[in-house]
């Protein structure tokens, strides 16, 4: 496994894996660990397929031919020769390649609830109090009753007021009024007499549902309207088919 870099006119570099086709880069990044190196475009896309190359296999051509025997040695060649050059943008800082170059060491000791950034105006890391919630969103989280806002099973049953399963507001139920009652007819015709006062809630017509016309369901056929005792069914109804009203009073 080898990479050859060549630098080229204009400061572009040519990049050669294995023999293979170069690669023609201008804005180069390259990151490492321990020995081994990979190379990046300036928006951090590999510019070889290939990764985690040993800084041993790697080899410079810019006004003579390098090798080398550690990573170190790589880093400062690359950066003689402008090969990160491309990556700057005028007028902005140029930053650190690496953390060795930072002025200072660091420590965790102490900094609880704190996040690392690099800064680069003094050229070290520093840290930074990271905050998920606000002192006034903590008072007020730890203000709620444990175990609150929980489901509970309301109960129709429950009397109790201070309960939670007691329902407020119940309408008051008569169980004896509006008793569901229902009149059988053998079909004739469209229009069917209810006794007084019986209003109908559901028809069947050969076992086939029949509904109450609401606003909206005009067109449905399988409906049927009521004026007075008088229902009177939308679909066609032949003679002798079965006829079941509900209704109540």
């Amino acid at each position: 496994m080898s990479l050859v870099i060549t630098k080229q006119t204009g400061n572009f570099f040519s990049l050669v894996f294995d023999g293979g086709d170069p690669i023609i880069s201008e804005k180069n990044r390259l990151t490492t660990f321990g020995n081994y190196c990979n190379f990046k475009t300036d928006s951090g896309a590999n510019i070889i397929l290939k990764q985690n190359i040993l800084v041993t296999d790697i080899t410079v051509i810019a006004d003579g031919t390098f090798t080398f025997v550690n990573i170190n040695l790589l880093w400062a060649k690359l950066i003689e020769i402008g090969f990160f050059d491309g990556t700057v943008i005028a007028g902005t800082p140029t930053g650190v390649d690496r953390f060795e170059e930072l002025l200072d060491g660091f420590t965790f000791l102490g900094r609880n609830n704190q996040v690392v950034f690099v800064n680069e105006t003094e050229m070290k890391l520093d840290t930074t109090t990271y905050q998920i919630f606000t002192e006034a969103e903590k008072l007020k989280l730890a203000g709620i009753e444990t175990n609150a806002q929980v489901n509970v099973n309301a109960d129709w049953n429950e009397v109790d007021p201070n309960s939670k399963k007691f329902i407020q507001n119940k309408p008051d139920i008569d169980s004896s009024a509006n008793t569901i009652e229902c009149i059988r007819f053998a079909g004739l015709g469209q229009v069917y007499e209810l006794p007084v006062d019986a209003v109908a809630i559901k028809g069947y017509i050969n076992d086939g549902v029949q509904h109450l016309e609401k606003t909206g369901f005009t067109t449905d056929l399988n409906t049927f309207t009521q004026n007075g005792i008088e229902v009177t069914f939308k679909k066609t109804i032949l003679t002798g088919q079965r006829i079941i009203i509900y209704y109540y009073i």
